[in-house]
């Protein structure tokens, strides 16, 4: 909506004597008032007060602003999206034990992250340098056909990749102590027993 800002607060006999810099909502304006919505008893005199924008100016003021909003939400979303990235990016890496357990070998051996990697790329070259053992990992680091991961591991550390039956293992367990913590259900301790046993074996099944 347009708006007329007073410029002369002094004119006697009018709504807005001391109003001087005061912004009125206006409907309509000729060459000699403005006709406020806002203000007062209506009119401004036209030589009182200064037209801030028209109508179609105010209208594009609000799509701009619109537009602004629009675009802050965007930009807000893709710095939301970056940190994700970024959360991800930082998080540690699941590797088999036989990798883990080639980095640590290696590292205890004052082997540094960027000659881990390069090295593990350079097998051949190396048996009259390095031991059997270090040749060992080496290539179980080689053989990883995820080379990202092992940088990435290096980078942020890395946990040790369950096998299916340390998974079971834990997956059992996690049941035993929730069954052995719960009180028996109305249809009894042996109803109980063979549901726990059910799902044990419904597990097991998973592994083969």
């Amino acid at each position: 909506m347009p708006l007329v800002l007073i410029t002369n607060g002094n004119r006697q006999g009018t709504w807005y004597k001391g109003h001087k810099n005061k912004a009125c909502q206006i409907s309509d304006y000729t060459d000699k008032y403005f006709r406020t919505t806002s203000c007062g008893d209506g009119t401004v005199l036209r030589e009182d007060g200064a037209l801030l924008f028209t109508e179609a100016e105010y209208n594009e003021i609000l799509q701009q602003r619109d537009k602004m909003i629009d675009d802050l939400k965007r930009h807000a979303q893709t710095i939301v999206d970056m940190q994700n990235e970024l959360n991800a990016s930082r998080e540690m890496v699941e590797l088999p034990r036989d990798v883990a357990e080639a980095i640590e070998f290696l590292r205890q051996r004052k082997f540094s992250d960027f000659g881990i990697i390069a090295l593990s790329d350079q097998i051949p070259m190396l048996d009259r340098v390095y031991s059997a053992k270090i040749i060992e990992h080496l290539k179980n680091i080689h053989s990883y056909p995820l080379m990202h991961k092992i940088v990435r591991a290096l980078v942020n550390g890395y946990t040790i990749e369950q096998t299916p039956e340390e998974r079971l293992q834990a997956k059992v367990e996690g049941m035993i102590s929730s069954w052995y913590k719960s009180p028996y259900s109305d249809a009894g301790p042996d109803e109980d027993i063979h549901q726990l046993a059910a799902q044990i074996v419904e597990q097991a099944k998973q592994l083969t």
